[in-house]
């Protein structure tokens, strides 16, 4: 809904994947090593279809292909650039760094629908609104 706002549909101006291909038992978080194992593939798919921007959505996949840390301050640090930091990034990563790609990192849908705060005390659903923003800034 957010990226319709902006004329975006899916198919034509966007993809979604997820860091692992298959869902783990449970709908848990993914394991480190199950992150490991998964990620080059997905790192190829991007590489295969080179987008100008990465959005990533939850922790999962910022910390990933950011850094490992709290999400308030993951955004806070790279939300505008966008830039992934060759020195803080996984090993996997590093092809896009080269591609000039960049990575939005933005809060979870769940945050987004149930108007939780961020520990900084901003509404997730703000801090979405402004990271979607900032991708659909940099299309």
């Amino acid at each position: 809904m957010l990226l319709g706002i902006h004329k975006l549909e899916r198919g034509r101006h966007y993809g979604v994947a997820n860091i692992c291909r298959c869902r783990p038992p449970d709908n848990r978080k993914p394991r480190e090593e199950e992150i490991a194992a998964c990620l080059p593939k997905l790192v190829q798919a991007i590489l295969d279809i080179h987008p100008k921007v990465l959005l990533l959505v939850g922790g999962v996949p910022t910390n990933a292909f950011l850094r490992p840390g709290p999400l308030n301050e993951i955004i806070a640090e790279h939300g505008e650039t966008g830039y992934i930091d060759p020195t803080t990034c996984r090993q996997e990563i590093l092809p896009l760094v080269d591609q000039g790609i960049r990575a939005i990192p933005c809060p979870h849908s769940s945050g987004l629908a149930w108007f939780r705060k961020s520990p900084s005390g901003l509404p997730w659903n703000v801090i979405g609104v402004q990271q979607i923003q900032i991708a659909v800034d940099w299309l």
